[in-house]
């Protein structure tokens, strides 16, 4: 930490991972004042911000909503694609989203897609500044990709309406009535979904399809070393952490059709790219049908496709200078 630096302030509502990702980030050149909101009508004014000279707001919608306008602080905004997908959907929210953007000196965003619409559909003209959020490449990339008799399936997303998990869980039914050998791993449920969807499987053979909890980040190396097909049927995205963080580890990926995904997804070399339920299964079957040979090359495919691009090393460093002009 440069003690001489001004303070920055970030603000949030949840310590995701982002979250942490960011702080540790930011906290290698400034002094940090980490405001967590309790609620959504929260208002901040000028005293709550101390001696800061920045602030940076995670997401463009929560975090920002809660700046009273009165705080003429530089703005930098991290957009997680979320809020610009889904959120602008909502007359109302898209008006405040035009608002809080405009209050912005700096908006980081992860691919061009969600770039295009910051400045397109919400008028931006400032500086945006695109860097992939990045994983951990130094225990993701020595994972080697075996050759199995079965199909052995991974999906690590959260269990919303938006991650469709449940396509996932129908297409390997569809798997299991065709007789297609496999073992499927779906994390990120809690208990209560766990129970519901447990029943709801029981009948095909809980044994395929194993049902667990959220993870850490530790756990992910373990996660990939059991399966070699990562699976997600989100209906919108950025550029998806954890998608990078199976092309790290050389899983074959299979993703839904969304033009961020075409920024890491070359369909049949680098990965999958999938329409509907249908599509999802015949995917599957492809992949079932291939040699070992031609898997790998996906494997391999992948790996080469963001080594450098999801470098988080690489990519934070950009995010650095760009603080670093804004508080000198």
């Amino acid at each position: 930490m440069i003690l001489n630096y001004p303070e920055i302030t970030y603000i949030s509502k949840d310590q995701t991972v982002h979250d942490s990702k960011f702080l540790a980030l930011i906290r290698t050149l400034a002094v940090t004042n980490k405001i967590n909101l309790k609620n959504s009508s929260q208002k901040l004014k000028l005293e709550n911000f101390g001696n800061s000279k920045l602030i940076v707001a995670s997401t463009l919608s929560t975090s920002i909503n809660a700046i009273d306008l009165s705080v003429k602080i530089p703005i930098i905004g991290l957009c997680m694609a979320y809020e610009i997908n889904e959120e602008s959907k909502d007359p109302e929210l898209y008006a405040q989203l035009i608002l809080n953007i405009s209050r912005c000196c700096v908006i980081v965003c992860d691919c061009i897609y969600i770039e295009n619409l910051i400045k397109n559909k919400f008028n931006f003209s400032k500086t945006i500044l695109r860097i992939p959020y990045g994983c951990d490449q130094t225990s993701l990339s020595p994972i080697t990709f075996r050759e199995q008799k079965i199909l052995r399936i991974v999906g690590i997303r959260s269990w919303t309406k938006l991650h469709s998990n449940e396509t996932i869980l129908d297409a390997l039914i569809l798997l299991k009535q065709k007789g297609v050998k496999y073992s499927a791993k779906l994390y990120g449920a809690n208990s209560e979904v766990r129970g519901r969807l447990n029943k709801s499987i029981g009948g095909i053979n809980q044994n395929q399809i194993r049902l667990y909890p959220p993870f850490s980040s530790d756990d992910l190396p373990k996660i990939f070393k059991s399966s070699e097909i990562y699976i997600s049927a989100a209906l919108s995205d950025g550029t998806s952490v954890s998608l990078l963080e199976a092309l790290t580890a050389g899983r074959i990926c299979i993703v839904r059709d969304f033009p961020s995904n075409h920024e890491w997804i070359t369909h049949g070399i680098t990965g999958f790219l999938f329409q509907d339920l249908d599509h999802l299964f015949e995917i599957l079957i492809q992949i079932n049908n291939m040699s070992y040979f031609q898997r790998k090359y996906i494997s391999d495919s992948a790996r080469k496709s963001v080594s450098d691009r999801a470098n988080w090393d690489i990519n934070g460093h950009k995010l650095i200078e760009v603080i670093e002009k804004l508080i000198k």
